[in-house]
């Protein structure tokens, strides 16, 4: 994280893709309400990620960014307040 700028990375290294997955921050620097964007995806065809709405204590829980995570995927997903 650069000052305001949050940076979320996703990668499912498997053969097989990933659907009901959720990602879990139990203490961070976060705060508020966050819109994601996509910077970087593959394959090209994800949708667009969920926003994010950090906890109390600066993390999150139960995030889900896309619904699917296509096998030997990557994605750069920025959070911005």
């Amino acid at each position: 994280m650069s000052g305001n700028e949050v940076i979320l990375v996703v990668l499912n290294l498997g053969d097989k893709a990933v659907s009901d997955f959720t990602l879990k921050l139990t203490k961070g620097p976060l705060s508020g309400e966050y819109q994601a964007t996509m910077l970087l995806q593959t394959p090209a065809n994800a949708a667009s990620p969920a926003s994010l709405t950090a906890n109390a204590s600066g993390g999150f829980g139960a995030y889900t960014p896309l619904p699917d995570l296509p096998a030997h995927a990557s994605l750069v997903i920025k959070l911005e307040p």
